[in-house]
């Protein structure tokens, strides 16, 4: 995503979102252009229901996780990350989801 692009996924919605399966984007849902500048947040929120089963990189914005949705995915990569509302996040769980090896069942690591 470039020139200004975002994700607003809200309001009750019901998604199943799969990345590639091979080539240079193989496990990427979501891509934002990390040379935007002050680029508009992305947010997934108002009880929607996604099974994103891709890795979400925004590096340059914030990600706003909230309002009862529930996601489930493998890789955030975000320069702020805002969960709140009861909000879930569950882990992708193998390699055929998102191009990535999950780690131990219910780990998450945090890579500053």
């Amino acid at each position: 995503m470039t020139n200004g692009a975002y994700v607003n996924i809200a309001n009750g919605t019901t998604v199943t979102l799969t990345p590639q399966s091979s080539g240079s984007y193989q496990g990427v849902l979501f891509y934002q252009d990390r040379t935007m500048v002050n680029p508009t947040e992305s947010n997934f929120a108002g009880g929607s229901n996604m099974n994103l089963t891709g890795s979400l990189c925004f590096p340059n914005s914030r990600l706003a996780i909230d309002n009862g949705n529930r996601t489930s995915t493998m890789v955030l990569v975000v320069s702020r990350l805002n969960i709140e509302g009861g909000a879930t996040i569950n882990a992708a769980t193998s390699v055929s989801q998102t191009g990535i090896s999950p780690g131990p069942a219910g780990a998450a690591i945090l890579i500053e």
